[in-house]
């Protein structure tokens, strides 16, 4: 799905970011790829939150295909809230509040693709 620039909100700071996106058209179907697919639409927002120093990943190797050849300046100890919903044709859900808390969110800014001749 292809999501406007406008619906991601990065802090000056750089350590916060919303993501934001309402009634993103959808299909929804009860088999994959199955004979009955059924327009819907989906909402979301999730918010990341930056609470730890910042690290700055660098270069793993000079090899251009190899996927550690990236620059990043990441942060660590993020937690990401968010709520989530859908609907179509007589049917539609919204979940609580939900967060990263015990699992693993990461915010930052990576530089990759630059090292790719």
């Amino acid at each position: 799905m292809k999501i406007p620039n406008s619906a991601l909100v990065v802090s000056p700071d750089g350590k916060s970011a919303t993501l934001s996106v309402k009634n993103a058209a959808v299909i929804d179907n009860f088999q994959f790829f199955g004979p009955s697919p059924v327009p819907a639409t989906v909402s979301f927002t999730i918010k990341w939150e930056a609470t730890g120093k910042a690290t700055h990943f660098e270069p793993g190797s000079s090899d251009p295909l190899d996927p550690t050849n990236f620059d990043g300046h990441l942060y660590k100890n993020v937690t990401a809230t968010g709520r989530f919903s859908g609907k179509e044709i007589g049917f539609s859900f919204r979940s609580d509040l939900t967060t990263s808390e015990g699992g693993f969110a990461e915010l930052g800014r990576e530089r990759n693709g630059a090292f790719i001749p």
